[in-house]
């Protein structure tokens, strides 16, 4: 993303089975709004993804995305580690293909 939007960083990002948690900075340089940002990852993932999957053109993101201002170094940490947690939890995950809540 940072070699196509000037104003983006990725910070802290995990990588789950159904989604992805990620923090991304916005410099004031730029002026490329998050929206776009995200939309260009999706586009250009699920591109890919197909690919790899051979199956062109096969929905892969959900329609839209969840965001929040982190607006104090405290609640940057607590994200951080959150981010970096959250694979420990995920058979615990409600959407779990095994998660005992579904039987």
């Amino acid at each position: 993303m940072a070699k196509k939007f000037s104003n983006v960083q990725l910070d802290e990002f995990g990588i789950m089975p159904n989604h992805i948690h990620g923090i991304i900075e916005l410099k004031e340089s730029g002026n490329k709004p998050l929206s776009e940002i995200v939309q260009s990852f999706k586009t250009s993932s699920a591109r890919r993804i197909n690919q790899l999957r051979d199956s062109k053109g096969i929905p892969v993101w959900q329609r839209n995305y969840y965001e929040r201002i982190i607006r104090s170094e405290e609640a940057l940490q607590n994200i951080r580690k959150y981010i970096i947690n959250n694979p420990l939890y995920w058979e615990q995950d409600e959407l779990h293909p095994n998660n005992p809540a579904k039987w």
